[in-house]
Parts: structure tokens; C-alpha cells; sequence
């Protein structure tokens, strides 16, 4: 047989319109799957609910994590390049106060941007972990203030929602996370990012949803789409 003078990389899907009502293979949970955690929905996004940022005790009690490393509902795909770019368009739904969502780059440092609901405001904030496989504590920073693309008019537990695009740019191992309000026009956000590996592969991008608060009713993130382009 000839041997063919060309060769062809091919990697697995990357973007994902979440048209389908199960995940691309190209995901990948950060602990083993909890129903709880959310799917694809025949509406044509992924509708991610807000996970508990703590372990419980045998007492009722909760120790909370040190950081998202210890987060089991990330939801995360490999980097596909040396030089690349991710989009996606989300909607923030929260309940309460300290429920989060948004795009993470996640390896034993890791970099996040998310809309966090702080009373009726949502809160744009980079998170940032260093040394997060040895007990780093996650930082903070916050980096603008929204008001609520609209709020529910129900009287039980009303969320209030953010509708929002976020970005990862990522070139020669640095990250530059940005977002925008329409789609079109879009600011940095937050320090550049020197990405580092997982504990047993590279460094990985996906989704994160979180609550600090482990009382009352959870939060979620619809994602309309994942796109990455070179």
C-alpha cells in the first residue's frame, strides 16, 4: 500500500451547540457524574445547577472547600491548541446570594470568570487559585457590577438572571479571559492567566456553577453554546 505524503491531525469536537440532549464525548466531569449536577436540555442548551462548595460531615455540619479543586461538578473539556479562542453565551440564574456561574481554566493553578449575585446585582469577578492540588486558597477579585438582565414577578424564591458572553483567549501557555454584553464588543477581564497542567493531564476549560450558601433553593447556568475557534 503507498504510503500517503500528507498527515492529518485530527482532534475530537471541541464546540458544542447543545442541541442534543447528551453530552459531547469531548466533556468531561471533574468527579464522578451526580444526576444533580444538570444536562442538556431539549431546549437546546446545558442547563447546569448550582453544587455545594463543601463537604458534609456525618454530623450535618459542612466544611467548606479550600477551592474548586474539590469541586466535583466542573464541567471541562482538554485544550485543543497552543492558540486558540472560546465563547460561549450564558445565562446566570440565581436565588440567592453567592450563587455563581461562568468559564473556568482549570489545572493545579486555575483561572475562573464569573457573574456571582450579590443582593439584586451580579457581581463579574475573576477567581484565581495557586497551587490548588497542595490546598491553595482561592482569591477573589472583583471586576465589575451588573444590574439583572430581567427578574422573575413569581413570589416564591424569584431568581434574578444575567445574560452574558464570556471568553477565553489563549496563546503560548497564557490565558486572557474577556466578556461582553452583546456578543460583539469585548473587554479583558481580569490578569493574564499562565496556565499549568492537571494532576494527570494538561490543563482542561469548561464550565463551573457553584453556591456558597448550602441553604435554600440552588441557582444554574444555561449554556447556549461553546464554540472555540484558532
Amino acid at each position: 500500500m503507498p504510503k500517503s505524503s500528507s498527515h492529518t491531525k485530527v482532534n475530537p469536537q471541541e464546540s458544542d451547540e447543545f442541541n442534543d440532549t447528551e453530552l459531547g464525548l469531548q466533556w468531561q466531569w471533574h468527579a464522578n457524574y451526580n444526576q444533580l449536577w444538570g444536562m442538556p436540555t431539549n431546549s437546546g442548551c446545558l442547563r447546569l445547577y448550582n453544587a455545594d462548595l463543601s463537604h458534609p460531615t456525618k454530623d450535618g455540619e459542612a466544611v467548606p472547600f479550600k477551592s474548586l479543586w474539590e469541586a466535583g461538578n466542573l464541567l471541562l473539556q482538554k485544550t485543543p491548541a497552543k492558540e486558540f479562542k472560546v465563547t460561549t453565551k450564558i445565562r446566570v440564574a440565581s436565588k440567592g446570594d453567592d450563587q455563581y456561574g461562568g468559564i473556568i481554566m482549570m489545572g493545579m493553578d486555575y483561572q475562573a470568570l464569573v457573574a456571582r449575585r450579590m443582593g439584586d446585582k451580579f457581581l463579574l469577578q475573576q477567581l484565581y487559585c495557586k497551587g490548588a492540588d497542595k490546598g491553595g486558597v482561592e482569591t477573589e477579585k472583583t471586576l465589575a457590577t451588573f444590574q439583572p438582565t430581567f427578574r422573575d414577578t413569581m413570589e416564591y424564591a424569584p431568581a434574578i438572571y444575567l445574560d452574558i458572553y464570556l471568553q477565553m483567549k489563549v496563546k503560548d501557555g497564557k490565558c486572557q479571559f474577556a466578556y461582553s454584553m452583546d456578543g460583539k464588543h469585548f473587554k479583558n477581564a481580569g490578569d493574564l492567566f499562565t496556565m499549568r497542567q492537571g494532576k494527570w493531564i494538561g490543563a482542561k476549560m469548561g464550565f463551573v456553577s457553584e453556591r456558597k450558601n448550602t441553604k435554600g433553593n440552588r441557582g444554574w447556568i444555561d449554556a447556549d453554546w461553546f464554540r472555540v475557534t484558532r
